[in-house]
């Protein structure tokens, strides 16, 4: 695990090549690899009990899909929340996810704006 002076990142999927495949960016990005989670109710505990800088959540996800894992994510967390970004390939409405969500991109076009996030968080 991450000491607390490096970004500590959340990736959700339920689809393992996509989150293995992310959790390699992120890696080499933030050079050290994500927590990931393979399911909503499984993010929000991982947010929970490890408080990342950055959580990266799929939609589509069984047991809490991702706009239930953000909001539960919000609720418990208020302010010390992480940034939530919405990564997604499915045809979600932007505007709904703009309400939960800090950022909302869209797989695979998102990457570029995803690497320049998880760069810029302190």
């Amino acid at each position: 695990m991450p000491n607390r002076g490096e970004k500590l990142v959340l990736i959700a999927d339920d689809v393992d090549e996509a989150a293995e495949a992310l959790g390699l960016l992120v890696e080499s990005v933030v050079g050290f690899p994500p927590l990931i989670a393979r399911n909503g109710r499984e993010a929000v505990d991982r947010a929970l009990a490890e408080r990342p800088d950055i959580a990266v959540l799929d939609i589509d996800m069984p047991v809490l899909d991702g706009i239930e894992a953000a909001r539960e994510i919000r609720e418990k967390l208020g302010e010390q929340r992480p940034m939530l970004i919405a990564f997604s390939g499915g045809a979600a409405d932007r505007a709904a996810l703009s309400q939960m969500f800090d950022y909302v991109l869209a797989k695979p076009t998102g990457i570029d704006k995803l690497v320049e996030l998880l760069a810029e968080v302190p």
